[in-house]
């Protein structure tokens, strides 16, 4: 079983194609509406 290890800068990922990132998603959603939902999936099930 592998360890977990701290990230040197928690901001930066690398694998992250900004192209593909929405700066401000909720700002188009209205007061009665729920916020955004935010799934970031990492890392890998292999050995």
């Amino acid at each position: 079983m592998s360890r977990l290890r701290a990230l040197s800068d928690p901001d930066h990922l690398p694998a992250l194609d900004r192209s593909f990132a929405i700066d401000r998603p909720g700002l188009g959603l209205g007061a009665d509406q729920p916020p955004p939902r935010i799934l970031l999936l990492y890392g890998s099930l292999r050995e």
